[in-house]
């Protein structure tokens, strides 16, 4: 008897394919020279096919933009009541682990970074300031995670007495500093599992001096 195909369920393929795709084009030419045409032939299919998932490049963009956003919000999960410091610890080991996966997402962070209310393609997501959207906004719950960490790791003296703005801000520091200085070898496909874990080391050892007592 032949296999009935779900359409639902093809289509939400096919759709998550566009973006892996479009992730894959931003890493290695930017955010700006991102084409439908270049997409649809890596894919094997017309570019007007595309228009069946997606409204157009902007519709593309934004869903990639919402891809990176989740992936902010899925960062700290740990709650960092009995190990603070491994809660803290495990969370840059998750951030570096996911974007040496999906290097797109450096190009992204930076892209946010170049303007003071973060890059217009997620205007549509943030409303309100930068420091309310990171209180209140898509990643709010994250940073009420880490922050939830540092005062448990400050209760028990592990950590100085720190803003979770000031904390988040020299981690994605530090991460980017990895990725993009001296170059961008992290972010290429043939990048060793030992360089990855040196690369983690670094951030580790950068955040622990930042927020360990003196």
């Amino acid at each position: 008897m032949a296999v009935q195909r779900d359409p639902e369920s093809s289509s939400s393929g096919t759709r998550e394919k566009i973006l892996d795709v479009a992730e894959d084009l931003i890493a290695r030419d930017g955010f700006e020279n991102l084409k439908l045409k270049e997409i649809a032939e890596r894919l094997g299919i017309r570019s007007p096919s595309i228009f069946a998932h997606y409204a157009g490049r902007d519709a593309v963009v934004s869903a990639v933009v919402l891809r990176y956003l989740h992936s902010l919000d899925d960062q700290f999960l740990a709650d960092g009541r009995d190990d603070p410091t491994g809660g803290l610890m495990d969370g840059i080991r998750h951030l570096v682990r996911q974007w040496a996966t999906h290097p797109a997402y450096v190009r992204l962070c930076l892209r946010d970074l170049e303007y003071p209310h973060g890059m217009p393609e997620a205007h549509w997501k943030l409303e309100g300031s930068a420091l309310e959207n990171a209180l209140s906004g898509p990643i709010g719950a994250m940073i009420a995670r880490l922050k939830a960490i540092l005062d448990r790791g400050y209760e028990l003296g592990e950590f100085r007495e720190m803003d979770v703005i000031t904390v988040y801000r020299q981690i994605l520091g530090a991460v980017l500093v990895i990725f993009t200085i001296p170059s961008q070898k992290l972010l290429s496909a043939d990048t060793s599992r030992a360089e990855l874990e040196v690369a983690i080391r670094e951030v580790e050892d950068l955040i622990l001096r930042f927020v360990q007592p003196a």
